[in-house]
């Protein structure tokens, strides 16, 4: 389950990019389930513009990046349709008896949720479904329920009306010659409880979500309410891609959890105007009756058309960098000649006594000095290269590790590169498995000379595409690195917002 009670569809990739659903119809599949008979419910758009239909059960999602008008009794005396989700506001106006019902108590619809209806300028779109509970029509272009200033019978037959709520643009309560919208008024004469929405500032990410109970099977979390200039509605909590919990609380207890499982924990905050925060993802290993938590992740960049640091304080500065489709989302492409990734910071491997560095990425050219990331801090700086067709993790004082790491000269295809230092030992992962060992470096790493870069090491730059690559604050186990690649692999960022 989702966003206003329906699941969030796993990501499926086309190509090398990945897909999000926007479109989210609930109980519709045994009729909605290719473009062509979701063209009726969409407006009748082409069937080239849905995209990614993927049915889950009696629900159906799919993709459309157009707007459209969602078309005269679409769904009529449908008695099937649990809800109507438009994430991304492309529905634009509603057309006339579009979810109308022949009786009061037809059908099991609960929720529209139609955030880019700029006109709703028919009649009896919703007369009649006693089992409406939320409408959320919120656009401040909306300026008149109905195709006149009086009551249209929109919302006949909505009973018990105390249990339904809509969520308007706060223009629609002095639309009707300086009075509530006829439609609005008759609805509220009857009990329904409306929030009028005066802005759309979206609340922020919980950034703060820690385990605080360990069982075999569920763990307690805790987490500090976001920035929220509306206040705080409600929080969602999803384990594994559904939404398990829905809470005002600041703490939650999530089962159904699995012994030495990777499980995806997300969750986000919804303010009282309806307004969705972004997800704030983790992975967690179950493992007994203990959870590894990936605190220790602690900067990382999903390169997805912008440099900024999603766990932590050091966004990059991004010059000469330009950004391609690639395994998840968008890369971030190196040119070899002056691009950079600029960390503005001597102190994300620099001074540490252990770190991990995680890329997952992809060469163009083989060269020399071909740089995926540089930490220039003598007297131990470190060096992540692929030096005319040898891979290597470089230390100035030692130099690279057994010489080469390995021979590497694929220019075709992602890769997924771990280089860890816990203080004595520096290993390299290509792709999940170790490359390399050396026990040379000792101690905590330099941290003068110039900031930490992507794709820079003094007068050395890489030629790659970079999707998605961090930091953490120790040397990840083996373990941990076939978690990690099992998530790159997957077509999933270790940080998803």
């Amino acid at each position: 389950m989702g966003l206003l009670g329906f699941r969030i569809m796993p990501k499926k990739k086309l190509g090398i990019g990945v897909i999000k659903n926007n479109i989210f119809i609930g109980g519709m599949s045994a009729t909605m389930n290719t473009p062509a008979s979701l063209r009726s419910g969409l407006g009748f758009i082409a069937e080239n513009l849905i995209t990614n239909v993927i049915v889950d059960g009696e629900d159906v999602s799919c993709r459309v990046d157009t707007d459209f008008n969602l078309n005269a009794q679409a769904f009529r005396h449908n008695l099937s349709i649990k809800w109507y989700i438009d994430l991304d506001g492309h529905c634009k106006s509603i057309s006339d008896a579009a979810f109308r019902s022949n009786a009061v108590g037809d059908g099991r619809m609960t929720k529209v949720y139609l955030p880019g209806c700029n006109a709703a300028t028919a009649s009896f779109n919703f007369y009649r479904k006693s089992t409406l509970r939320e409408i959320i029509i919120t656009s401040p272009s909306l300026v008149q329920i109905g195709s006149t200033n009086l009551d249209e019978g929109n919302w006949g037959g909505l009973t018990p009306w105390g249990n339904t709520k809509l969520w308007a643009n706060i223009n629609l309560q002095t639309s009707n010659g300086g009075g509530v919208d006829a439609d609005i008024a008759y609805f509220i004469g009857r009990g329904g409880q409306v929030t009028w929405v005066s802005n759309y500032t979206k609340p922020g990410l919980v950034s703060t979500f820690n385990p605080t109970q360990v069982l075999v099977d569920s763990v307690e979390f805790a987490w500090s309410a976001p920035t929220a200039l509306n206040g705080v509605m409600k929080y969602e909590i999803y384990l594994d891609d559904m939404l398990v919990i829905t809470t005002t609380k600041l703490n939650i207890r999530v089962a159904g959890l699995t012994n030495g499982t990777v499980h995806k924990i997300q969750i986000r905050a919804t303010d009282l105007f309806y307004n969705v925060g972004e997800l704030t993802t983790k992975y967690i290993l179950v493992n007994g009756a203990t959870v590894t938590w990936q605190d220790s992740l602690i900067s990382y960049y999903n390169f997805d058309d912008n440099v900024l640091d999603l766990v932590g304080a050091n966004n990059g500065t991004a010059t000469n960098v330009v950004y391609e489709p690639a395994i998840s989302g968008n890369g971030a492409v190196l040119n070899g000649v002056d691009s950079l990734v600029d960390l503005n910071s001597t102190t994300i491997v620099g001074g540490k006594n252990a770190f991990s560095i995680v890329v997952m990425f992809k060469m163009v050219s083989v060269k020399n000095q071909n740089i995926i990331y540089g930490s220039w801090n003598l007297p131990f700086t470190a060096i992540l290269r692929v030096d005319n067709g040898n891979l290597q993790f470089y230390t100035f004082t030692e130099g690279q590790i057994g010489g080469t790491v390995a021979p590497f000269s694929d220019i075709t295809s992602y890769h997924s590169l771990i280089a860890t230092y816990d203080g004595a030992t520096m290993k390299v992962y290509l792709d999940g498995v170790l490359q390399a060992t050396t026990y040379k470096q000792t101690g905590a790493t330099g941290t003068g000379g110039e900031s930490e870069a992507w794709g820079r090491y003094g007068t050395g730059f890489g030629n790659f595409v970079l999707d998605g690559g961090g930091f953490f604050d120790k040397a990840v186990t083996q373990t941990e690195v076939n978690e990690i690649y099992a998530i790159q692999t997957a077509g999933n960022e270790l940080v998803t917002i």
